[in-house]
C-alpha cells in the first residue's frame, strides 16, 4: 500500500481495515436520502465511509474497464490496493471538496463510482507501467462522464414522473428540497411516515435502473 501524507489540517478518513460488516447499520444508511448521505460523509461518519466502501469502491475494482482491463490487475500493477483507492476517494470528496459538486437527484453512490474509475484509471498516468502498451493505450479517463450522469438522472426523472409521478414528486421532495418524511407525508396526505419512506426507496430503486438502462453502464 502507498504511504501518503496529508495536511494536519483535514481530517483523516475513517479506518477500514479489518470492518465488520453491520448489515443493519447497511440498511440504515441504505434508507437515507442522498442529501442526508453527503452530510454524514462530510462529517466523516465511520458507518457511511464503509458503505461508501463496499457501494461504490468494491464493485468497481471487481469489474473491468470499457476494453476489459480488469481494474483489480492495474491495482496490481501500481503496488496499489483497495485502501489506496479508498483513500484518495476520501482526498478528492473532502479534502479537494468534490463532494459539493455533488449534482443531487443522481443516485450518490452511481455518482462515485465514476470518480473511484477515474482515480483507478488515473493511475495509469501517474505511475510507470508494467502493463503493456497495447493495454495502456486503451486506458483512458471520460473527461464529461460527470456531466453526462447528471444529463442522464434529468432524462430518468422525466421518465420517472411520467411512470409513476407519486414516487417522482416523494423524491424530489426528500432528495432536492429536504423536506422530512413528516411534512412529506402531512403535504401529500399519506398514510404514515412508513408509506413516505418505502415511496421514496422504491423511488430511489427506479431511479437507479433508468440510470443504468440509459447511461449503458453497469449496476
Amino acid at each position: 500500500m502507498r504511504t501518503t501524507t496529508a495536511a494536519t489540517e483535514f481530517q483523516m478518513p475513517p479506518n477500514v481495515t479489518g470492518i465488520e460488516i453491520d448489515n443493519e447499520k447497511i440498511k440504515n444508511i441504505d434508507e437515507l436520502s442522498d442529501r442526508e448521505l453527503v452530510q454524514r460523509l462530510k462529517n466523516g461518519d465511520n458507518d457511511a465511509w464503509v458503505y461508501v466502501l463496499l457501494k461504490a469502491i468494491l464493485p468497481v475494482v471487481a469489474g473491468c474497464t470499457k476494453n476489459g482491463i480488469p481494474y483489480k490487475s492495474i491495482l496490481k500493477d501500481k503496488f496499489l490496493d483497495t485502501r489506496d483507492v479508498y483513500s484518495d476517494l476520501f482526498m478528492e470528496m473532502i479534502y479537494r471538496r468534490k463532494l459539493d459538486l455533488y449534482y443531487y437527484g443522481c443516485p450518490l453512490i452511481k455518482w462515485m463510482r465514476i470518480y473511484v474509475k477515474n482515480i483507478i484509471l488515473g493511475y495509469c498516468k501517474k505511475i510507470p507501467s508494467h502493463v503493456s502498451d497495447e493495454c495502456l493505450k486503451y486506458v483512458s479517463i471520460s473527461k464529461t462522464a460527470i456531466r453526462e450522469i447528471a444529463e442522464v438522472s434529468e432524462f430518468s426523472f422525466a421518465e420517472l414522473w411520467r411512470k409513476n409521478p407519486m414516487r417522482a414528486y416523494v423524491f424530489l421532495l426528500k432528495n432536492l428540497d429536504c423536506y422530512s418524511s413528516e411534512e412529506i407525508k402531512n403535504f401529500l396526505n399519506m398514510s404514515s411516515n412508513n408509506s413516505v419512506d418505502q415511496c421514496y426507496k422504491r423511488a430511489k430503486e427506479d431511479m437507479a435502473e433508468l440510470i443504468t438502462q440509459y447511461s449503458g453502464e453497469e449496476k
